[in-house]
C-alpha cells in the first residue's frame, strides 16, 4: 500500500515521447506518468496495461518500464521525478494506477509541471507541497503487480463473463466496474467484448439479468415487482419493458405459460 513517511524530494518533469523503439528502462528514483491525452499501452516489467487520457502511473525505482507508440491517435504524456523517503512507498514489484475522474490530480501535476518550466527548482519547496499532494490522492489507485504477464484479450472476455454471471445480482455491478477489474479502460473493455462476443457487454448483462428473472419467475414466489428490485431495475415497468423485448412475453405471460 502507499505509505508516506518523510517529505518527499521533487527531482524534474519534462513532456515525454514514446520509447518502443528502445529497451525498457529503470532509475534509481520515482517516476509518475501523467497522460493529458490520447491513449496507448506502457509496459511494466511483464505487465502491459492500458494508459489512457486522465490515467496516472507511479513506478517506483528498479521497475522496468517502456511507454509504447498509440496504433489509434497522437497522445501527450508528462513524467516527474522525485526521490521517495526512506523505505519504500511501495512493495516491490509493485506500481499505482489512478484514474482522475474529477480532474484534481491533473490540476496539482500541471501545477508541479508549469512551475518547474518557468522557474527550475527555484520554488522547490513549493513542488514538493504540490507533489505530496499528489501523492496523497495517488493512495486511491489502484496497486497492480508488475511481476506477472498480462492476459489476452480473449481471457479477459472470458473472466469478464464469469463475473458478470456470478455478480449479476450486485447493484454497482457496470462496464466501468468490470474495467477497472480487469485494468482495462472502458473503451477497450466494450471493444474487445463486442468483438468476441458480438454485443456490447451492456446488452450481454441485460440478457443475463433477464435469464436470472426468468429462473425467479420458475423457481420462486416473488412478486414481478420483488424481482425487479431485486435485480435493480428503475422500477417494475421498466423491467417488464426489456423482459418483453428480450423474450417476447411479459414477465406475467412467462410465468403462465410454464405452469401448463
Amino acid at each position: 500500500m502507499l505509505e508516506k513517511r518523510e517529505p518527499v524530494i521533487f527531482l524534474g518533469a519534462r513532456h515525454s515521447d514514446a520509447t518502443s523503439d528502445m529497451p525498457p528502462h529503470a532509475h534509481d528514483f520515482y517516476e509518475l506518468n501523467f497522460m493529458t491525452r490520447g491513449s496507448t499501452k506502457m509496459k511494466l516489467n511483464e505487465k502491459v496495461i492500458e494508459y489512457d487520457s486522465y490515467d496516472f502511473l507511479l513506478i517506483p525505482p528498479h521497475i522496468k518500464h517502456i511507454l509504447y507508440e498509440s496504433d489509434y491517435e497522437l497522445f501527450d504524456n508528462y513524467v516527474i521525478w522525485f526521490e521517495g523517503p526512506d523505505g519504500q512507498i511501495l512493495m516491490e514489484n509493485q506500481v499505482i494506477k489512478l484514474h482522475d475522474y474529477d480532474g484534481t490530480v491533473q490540476f496539482l501535476c500541471a501545477e508541479i509541471y508549469r512551475t518547474y518550466m518557468k522557474t527550475g527548482m527555484a520554488e522547490g519547496e513549493l513542488l514538493n507541497i504540490y507533489l505530496e499532494a499528489v501523492l496523497w490522492h495517488m493512495k486511491k489507485g489502484l496497486i497492480l503487480a508488475t511481476d506477472q504477464a498480462a492476459r489476452n484479450d480473449e481471457d479477459m472476455v472470458d473472466e469478464a463473463i464469469k463475473f458478470i454471471n456470478v455478480n449479476i445480482r450486485n447493484a454497482r455491478l457496470s462496464v466501468e466496474m468490470i474495467s477497472r477489474k480487469l485494468n482495462v479502460s472502458e473503451e477497450h473493455f466494450s471493444r474487445m467484448f463486442k468483438k468476441k462476443i458480438g454485443i456490447p457487454p451492456v446488452k450481454y448483462m441485460n440478457e443475463v439479468k433477464v435469464a436470472e428473472a426468468k429462473r425467479m419467475l420458475l423457481k420462486t414466489d416473488m412478486t414481478i415487482k420483488e424481482i425487479a428490485s431485486a435485480l435493480y431495475y428503475s422500477d417494475q415497468f421498466y423491467f417488464s419493458q426489456q423482459f418483453k423485448r428480450i423474450t417476447g412475453y411479459s414477465p406475467s405471460e412467462y410465468r403462465k405459460s410454464t405452469l401448463y
